[in-house]
């Protein structure tokens, strides 16, 4: 995780197509087509996100779109 605990950050206006995977919190607001994968992290799904992925992480909040699988952990 990042020292200060402030997450990772996609922002809305970035465009990723691929694989993400990763052991820090992660916050996504903007586009991924493909997989996320933070088995030990959370990941925040923010309000313009829009992903075309599976994604597994501990926990998940979900408030954008997500067309794809959702696998968590934790809650």
């Amino acid at each position: 995780m990042a020292l200060d605990n402030t997450p990772a950050r996609i922002g809305k206006s970035v465009f990723i197509r691929g694989e993400i995977k990763g052991n820090e919190d992660l916050f996504v607001d903007g586009r991924v087509e493909g997989t996320i994968t933070l088995t030990e992290s959370r990941l925040t799904i923010g309000p313009n996100a829009v992903l075309a992925a599976d994604v597994s992480a501990r926990d998940v909040l979900v408030l954008g779109t997500v067309h794809g699988n959702i696998f968590a952990s934790g809650r």
